[in-house]
């Protein structure tokens, strides 16, 4: 076999590799639950009413959500207030919700969807804050590296750490 024989053996079995691996992963994430819950609890040394406040201040969240840099509103959706939030990419969220607890929606994301819901309670002094995530990842590849390389409640970890962060 001349060199660049054994070249154009060498890619072609590469590029099949690649096919086959895209579509083990792809049916491998299609046999994992498209929705999932997950919920993560953290104490911070702050007041209900004024951590909930911070919560509920969606048009200022860039100025303790880590990685945020650009929140613009959006028309509401059924009466309630709508916001685009901007990291790496950018989500529309609606707020359901915004009174003793705070319920966001995430708006027609081609991926992954659901909502986050938000309760504060009275602890030793704080507030024990609880995240709760009802989501949905329609993507059976982003599913498979939710369920084994991030976790499913890597983002709701983050968060509820910046949220206790920006008390202190």
């Amino acid at each position: 076999m001349k060199a660049w024989q054994l070249g154009v053996a060498v890619i072609g079995v590469g590029a099949v590799s690649l096919v086959a691996l895209g579509v083990g992963l792809w049916a491998y994430g299609g046999s994992l639950p498209e929705s999932h819950q997950a919920r993560v609890e953290v104490h911070i040394d702050a007041d209900p009413t004024a951590v909930r406040a911070r919560v509920a201040d969606w048009a200022n969240a860039d100025s303790w959500k880590h990685g945020v840099t650009h929140i613009e509103a959006l028309p509401p959706v059924d009466g309630h207030p709508a916001f685009r939030e901007c990291t790496d990419e950018c989500i529309d969220f609606v707020v359901e919700r915004s009174d003793d607890v705070v319920v966001t929606r995430i708006l027609d994301h081609p991926d992954f969807g659901g909502t986050w819901t938000w309760h504060f309670h009275p602890d030793e002094g704080g507030t024990r804050v609880e995240l709760v995530e009802d989501g949905e990842i329609t993507n059976p590849i982003f599913r498979v590296f939710a369920h084994h390389v991030f976790g499913l409640d890597t983002n709701i970890r983050a968060t509820t750490a910046d949220l206790a962060a920006s008390f202190r």
